[in-house]
């Protein structure tokens, strides 16, 4: 089973110099997981990183692992310059890039980037028609709500025909509309394990619904993993990096063996792809995950 692994972009103090990125993605390719994937937090206390950044910096150093992103809040990027630096990580990975975006809660501090959250889904739809346009069609007329382009021309195009964009969802009106437009779907890990199997049966549903083969559709889950951590200690990170935002009892805590078996029950219900976000102390958890999780997902 392919088993991704989350780059340490975001942390509760102490953002990872280049030296210490450059030994993780080296670490996490010669162990073989099938991806890297950096996570989104425009603003709050955390030290995080950008991360489309992040994965251009990915990009040259390393030569097989995928790398992605889960997921981008879209209608908070402009969709012209998120389509070239998408289309750009694509082509300097010679097409190793999975796109994640998400419409994001209406709780997000949209007005900080001069839009409202009730506009988001319809900012949402557009952009992703636009980037997709500018991806694939050699020039684009485009008049709409909020973008407009005569002649927009943009190269180079993706290596990949398409660029995988999956869907960040967990609502009935966005797992619709993740069957609709999207190449996959990644569950969130601010998701508890438990509620994975019934948003998975509703998109299935909705994919069936839309004339789509739901055994051809890709399904990934991100899952905060906290081995050997104490309860306290897990508490202390998901305040420092979410502020109470995300509860921690979504992470999967506890022995690595009893770590393991959650994630089985995951691929179990349905995952085809599991995305280990470790808790904290990025270097310890990652040495465990290695030695304990890849191992039995393999």
């Amino acid at each position: 089973m392919p088993v991704a692994i989350q780059i340490p972009a975001v942390r509760a103090a102490n953002p990872p110099r280049a030296d210490e990125l450059a030994e993780f993605l080296g670490t996490v390719e010669a162990a073989g997981f099938h991806s890297a994937w950096v996570m989104e937090n425009q603003l709050g206390d955390a030290a995080a990183l950008e991360p489309l950044s992040v994965l251009a910096f990915a990009a040259g150093h390393t030569n097989s692992i995928r790398l992605g992103v889960a997921v981008a809040i879209l209608a908070t990027h402009q969709p012209v310059r998120l389509a070239r630096q998408a289309a750009t990580i694509d082509h300097l990975t010679d097409g190793r890039l999975t796109l994640g975006v998400g419409i994001g809660s209406p709780g997000l501090p949209f007005g900080a980037f001069g839009i409202s959250a009730g506009e988001r889904a319809a900012r949402f739809e557009e952009h992703l028609a636009v980037m997709r346009r500018l991806w694939e069609e050699p020039k684009v007329d485009h008049t709409g709500r909020f973008v407009e382009l005569t002649g927009a021309r943009m190269e180079p195009k993706p290596v990949q025909d398409p660029l995988p964009v999956w869907f960040g969802a967990s609502s009935p009106a966005a797992l619709r509309r993740t069957a609709r437009l999207a190449d996959g779907w990644i569950g969130a890990g601010s998701s508890p394990s438990s509620a994975f199997p019934a948003m998975l049966a509703q998109l299935r549903e909705s994919l069936e619904a839309e004339g789509r083969d739901p055994t051809s559709f890709p399904v990934g889950k991100r899952a905060y993993v906290a081995i050997d951590r104490p309860a306290d200690e897990v508490g202390e990170w998901f305040q420092a990096v979410y502020g109470g935002a995300i509860a921690p009892e979504v992470a999967l805590s506890g022995t690595a063996a009893q770590v393991v078996e959650e994630l089985l029950e995951l691929r179990e219900a349905g995952a085809d792809l599991l995305l280990v976000s470790p808790v904290g102390d990025d270097q310890p958890q990652l040495e465990l995950i290695i030695e304990h999780v890849l191992p039995a997902l393999r």
